[in-house]
């Protein structure tokens, strides 16, 4: 927002005893921007690029056209200057239709801009015909200006190589003075905020089209549009808040559902909380917090166990690494073999003699035929042994893996 009006906003704030102090302080802050304002909200302090913005023109320094230089541009073929007395005042260029005034007008507006409103609203022939069809060579507009406080004459100009009106060069220089381009001047907001260039055809239209549209053109001739943005980043902030209070308010059922089925004080204390109109959300932080604290410490001396363990050297861990590949590679070259399931069998009869010794006599679960006793029980014992026997090769295997 211009720096001026910003001002005038914040005194007439400040003359106006219906608002409160942080009302005023949120429309300040909608005045200087989007961060400006989140920052506001948040109580937290603006950066400082998020201030009001002063725009060139506010401060900026007197400046007059001395001349204007047209070639090769709409209905103007070799070079013609228009000279121009500089200074404050009204300035009228009168002559007959055709002549160039509208070239010379036009011209000094694309210089500046480096685009043309009029031809907007109109069919596409009128950018086509845009370079003189009559002049070959570059096309070139020229102005020269006298500035305040700056001695010496600048020159701004832009120029084309070809046909497409897009392609131009714009440079401005300062006798005695590096060359740059036209954003050294410092008019690139005040160009669109204050824009100078108003046709005939424009401001008829701007009268005619109605109170809304007249307004709307009005405020940004006066440079107010930064008002309407500062309504609008307010309006929106206001619309997300109610969002976000509206969601919250749904979600608190369920969540005050739950905590009436807990029966702990912490959440006693949040269900009373949270029950009335207005939420003690500081209390909800306090009681959450000391939970979080509680469960902190736990973590805490996890970790601090943790970090006195003991860790293996590399060497050691590599060592064991390889001794568990090699305890697999020779449980695996016994898989299938006659020791492999000698031992099973043993496996089998040891599992069914511990099924006896806690279940008692009763006939055998698996093949119902057979009946688990004590003489049943001696002689698996023999046949158990004598299977461990033959399987010993890959009961050392087996043992040396769980080991590993």
């Amino acid at each position: 927002m211009d720096a001026e009006l910003a001002a005038l906003v914040e005194r007439r704030i400040d003359a106006d005893p219906d608002v409160d102090t942080a009302a005023g302080l949120l429309v300040l802050a909608a005045c200087g921007g989007e961060e400006r304002l989140a920052a506001e909200l948040a109580g937290a302090e603006p950066d400082e690029d998020a201030s009001p913005r002063e725009v060139a023109s506010a401060g900026a320094a007197g400046a007059w056209l001395t001349s204007i230089a047209v070639e090769g541009f709409r209905g103007i073929g070799p070079r013609a200057e228009l000279p121009l007395q500089p200074g404050p005042g009204l300035t009228l260029v009168v002559g007959a239709n055709g002549c160039g005034k509208s070239s010379f007008a036009e011209g000094l507006e694309i210089l500046l801009t480096g685009d043309n409103t009029r031809w907007k609203a109109r069919s596409a022939i009128w950018r086509e015909g845009w370079r003189n069809l009559h002049h070959e060579g570059p096309v070139r507009v020229e102005a020269r200006l006298a500035i305040e406080g700056i001695e010496r004459e600048t020159v701004a100009e832009r120029r084309w190589e070809g046909d497409d009106l897009a392609g131009s060069a714009a440079a401005v220089q300062t006798a005695g003075q590096p060359r740059g381009d036209l954003s050294s001047l410092g008019w690139d907001e005040a160009l669109t905020s204050f824009r100078p260039f108003l046709s005939y055809h424009e401001i008829g239209a701007m009268l005619e089209a109605g109170p809304a549209a007249l307004y709307d053109s009005v405020s940004r001739v006066l440079g107010l549009d930064g008002l309407v943005d500062a309504r609008e980043r307010l309006r929106q902030a206001r619309l997300d808040r109610e969002r976000a209070t509206r969601e919250a308010s749904e979600g608190r059922d369920g969540l005050l559902a739950g905590l009436e089925a807990l029966d702990d004080d912490r959440a006693r204390q949040c269900l009373e909380a949270l029950s009335g109109s207005a939420w003690d959300l500081d209390l909800v932080e306090r009681t959450l917090g000391e939970a979080g604290e509680s469960a902190a410490a736990g973590e805490l001396t996890l970790l601090r166990q943790l970090a006195a363990l003991d860790a293996p050297a590399e060497a050691e861990a590599r060592g064991a690494l390889d001794g568990l590949r090699a305890a697999q590679e020779a449980a695996e070259a016994l898989r299938d073999t006659d020791a492999d399931r000698a031992l099973r069998v043993a496996d089998l009869l040891a599992a069914a003699a511990a099924f006896h010794e806690h279940a008692g006599d009763q006939p055998c679960p698996v093949c119902e035929a057979g009946t688990l006793d004590a003489a049943w029980r001696e002689r698996a014992g023999r046949e158990e042994a004598r299977l461990r026997g033959e399987a010993g090769e890959a009961d050392a295997a087996r043992r040396a893996l769980d080991a590993a």
